[in-house]
């Protein structure tokens, strides 16, 4: 099957509220089609939305590798870099809750993150 028709297959189905059906899709086209980074890019984006932070970055991963001036997946890693910082944060909170340096720390990333497209 065309790539760019199960692509847009993908699309359709997370636009649906089927993102189990597209994260099946896209993976079958990184099986498929390894070398090209658009369906794990798009596979990262799905596992990010649903806090999947480290398999994302693995897929964000293949995808750079695929295509190393992908800037869009570049800006998908750092986002998931900051989505695990800020998780970091959160644990050293609950174990030291007052510390204001930390708590500042992961103000300023949760505000990033909020402000991204």
């Amino acid at each position: 099957t065309d790539p760019q028709m199960r692509l847009l297959l993908s699309r359709i189905q997370d636009a649906q509220g089927q993102t189990q059906a597209a994260m099946e899709t896209l993976q079958g086209l990184t099986q498929s089609f390894p070398e090209l980074p658009e369906p794990h890019n798009n596979l990262a984006v799905l596992l990010s939305r649903e806090n999947r932070h480290a398999e994302a970055l693995a897929s964000l991963q293949a995808a750079v590798q695929a295509r190393p001036d992908y800037a869009m997946a570049l800006e998908n890693m750092g986002d998931v870099y900051a989505a695990l910082a800020s998780q970091a944060y959160g644990k050293a909170l609950q174990i030291t809750p007052n510390m204001r340096h930390i708590q500042n720390k992961r103000a300023g990333i949760d505000q990033m993150l909020k402000s991204a497209p």
